[in-house]
C-alpha cells in the first residue's frame, strides 16, 4: 500500500479527530498527535481500533512526519514576517527619533538666534516701563467693534 500524506492531510483537519486534538491540546505531544491520527486512518480505511496494522502504523508516521513539516514551515514563515514587521518598525521608530530630534533643533536654533538677536540690537523702550491703559469710563458703554 503506498500511502500519500499530503492527500490525508486536508480531510484529517476536517475530522472530529483533529477537532478533539486541537481542543485538548493533544497535538503539542507526540503521541496525542499520533492516536489522533491512528483513530483517523483507522476509521477512514475500515480498520477496527483493537486491530493492529502495519499499513496504518506507516502512514500515521509519514502523515505525522508531513504535518510537522507543514508546521514547521509556517513557523519559519511567521518568525520571517514578524522579524521584517520589527525592523520596519525600527527604522520608522528611528526616522521619528531623527526627525524630533531635528524640530527641537530648530526650534532651540531659531530662538537662539532671536536671543542673539535682541542682545545685538536693544530695544528702543525699555523693558521695565509700565505699560499704560486707556482710562475706562463706566458711564460710557463700550464700543462695538466689527
Amino acid at each position: 500500500m503506498s500511502f500519500d500524506a499530503q492527500a490525508h492531510i486536508g480531510p484529517f483537519y476536517a475530522s472530529s479527530e483533529w477537532k478533539e486534538a486541537k481542543e485538548g491540546e493533544l497535538f503539542k505531544r507526540k503521541k496525542g498527535l499520533e492516536k489522533a491520527i491512528r483513530t483517523f486512518l483507522k476509521r477512514a480505511y475500515g480498520i477496527p481500533e483493537k486491530q493492529h496494522s502495519e499499513d496504518v502504523e506507516k502512514g500515521v508516521g509519514l502523515l505525522a512526519q508531513a504535518l510537522r513539516k507543514r508546521w514547521a514551515e509556517k513557523s519559519v514563515r511567521t518568525k520571517q514576517r514578524k522579524k521584517a514587521r520589527a525592523e520596519r518598525d525600527r527604522k520608522r521608530k528611528r526616522q521619528e527619533r531623527k526627525r524630533k530630534i531635528l524640530r527641537l533643533a530648530k526650534r532651540f536654533h531659531k530662538k537662539h538666534l532671536e536671543q542673539r538677536e535682541r542682545e545685538l540690537r536693544p530695544s528702543f523702550f525699555q523693558e521695565d516701563l509700565p505699560v499704560q491703559h486707556r482710562p475706562v469710563n463706566p458711564n460710557k458703554p463700550p464700543r462695538k467693534v466689527a
